[in-house]
């Protein structure tokens, strides 16, 4: 009988998972390996909503800087240690030459801790084409629009003069399929994981959603397409799923959150279901709306995030009903809420969301997390006293 080469038959689950991780875990590496095989412009963007859909139009491949993994020493000159930490690995990275296979930089004026992010950068390690792009902060304000629309047609104009490519309404409408056809299809992997959770763990979730921040949507969109039916003949990671804690995971809104709370979250008899994280669903919800002009689609699904973002003002928006709603749609028994040391925005939000949740009488825990080592063992047992509270509930 003849058997199926390893060149024919389509990869497993496992195989896919495993190419995710590995850029997750080598983002720089896999930048400039791809960069060495193409050629093409690299162009790193800042957290956390910038219209990448116009850098990909251009023929550029923009990619989201990851927080790197090392000790903070070559920023710790340049900003204050109580900015969150990735502010400061961000500019780490970059005057330390791992972000050198960019070609170039956009930053946002995301909040006063990321705003000092372009000058330092540019004072002490400056790349071809670096650009601000200012997002209103008042999204329902009557001027919000007319200004995004100037912004973004201003960022466009910048990013053609760099790549020295035009781009029409039909390129950048064809980005915006691509890019929509990459939501679409995470979403379809979150519905999974909600209906048979233990599938795919809440580490390998965060590497496929860090994998896609990190190399071209296309190439994302085609290992998505055959993930999702390889899933369906894998062997559950976590096989005792129904019998687990339900939980819901929000927070990081820059970054990934520390791997060890990932693994400690399923290894002390916690399953995720789903997801409130950068790294995750807060990276891929807003879908781009179709309109003939697609830079007024950009600026719409701007001012109409799908997830309310705590470093932007919403009339009715808030975050503490949209987690409420998360929670209940995913039939979770607890939230883990993911705060990350120094980030203000953040702060301030947490009690709002705290008036939201104790009424809706859901548990949850809130962990604080940095970029230097925390205690691991005082995490696992907040986490292990969390669990077993909602266990006897």
């Amino acid at each position: 009988m003849k058997t199926q080469s390893n060149h024919d038959r389509n990869p497993t689950a496992n195989e896919i998972l495993a190419m995710f991780t590995a850029i997750a875990n080598d983002p720089f590496g896999s930048l400039r390996a791809w960069k060495e095989s193409t050629g093409k412009k690299i162009v790193g963007c800042m957290p956390m909503q910038i219209p990448e859909e116009i850098i990909h139009a251009a023929g550029a491949l923009p990619v989201v800087i990851p927080e790197g993994n090392e000790p903070i020493t070559a920023a710790s000159k340049h900003i204050q240690y109580f900015f969150c930490g990735y502010a400061r690995s961000a500019i780490d990275v970059a005057l330390k030459g791992k972000l050198d296979c960019l070609d170039g930089l956009v930053t946002q004026d995301t909040c006063h801790t990321m705003r000092p992010l372009f000058d330092i950068i540019e004072a002490n390690h400056p790349f071809n084409y670096m650009k601000r792009v200012f997002m209103p902060v008042a999204v329902a304000k009557r001027q919000a629009k007319p200004f995004l629309l100037g912004e973004l047609e201003r960022f466009k104009a910048s990013v053609e003069t760099f790549v020295g490519k035009e781009v029409d309404d039909g390129s950048l409408q064809k980005s915006i399929d691509i890019y929509n056809e990459n939501r679409d299809l995470m979403r379809r992997l979150y519905d999974l994981r909600r209906q048979r959770p233990g599938l795919i763990t809440v580490r390998e979730m965060v590497d496929v959603t860090l994998a896609s921040m990190l190399m071209p949507k296309e190439d994302h969109n085609e290992l998505l397409k055959k993930l999702l039916p390889a899933l369906a003949e894998r062997k559950p990671p976590i096989p005792d799923a129904n019998e687990r804690v339900r939980l819901v995971l929000t927070g990081s809104l820059c970054e990934a959150p520390p791997a060890e709370l990932l693994e400690l979250t399923e290894d002390l008899g916690g399953i995720v279901v789903d997801d409130d994280l950068y790294t995750g669903s807060r990276y891929f919800l807003t879908r781009v709306p179709s309109l003939p002009n697609p830079i007024e689609a950009l600026a719409d699904a701007y001012l109409h995030m799908t997830a309310p973002c705590p470093t932007r003002i919403y009339p009715e928006m808030k975050l503490g009903p949209y987690l409420v709603n998360m929670v209940r749609r995913a039939e979770a028994k607890g939230l883990i809420i993911i705060l990350v040391k120094y980030c203000e925005a953040h702060d301030y939000t947490y009690p709002h969301m705290r008036r939201h949740l104790d009424p809706a009488g859901i548990p949850y825990l809130m962990i604080k997390t940095e970029h230097e080592t925390s205690s691991v063992e005082q995490t696992k047992t907040r986490l292990q006293a969390f669990l077993e509270i909602i266990r006897g509930r």
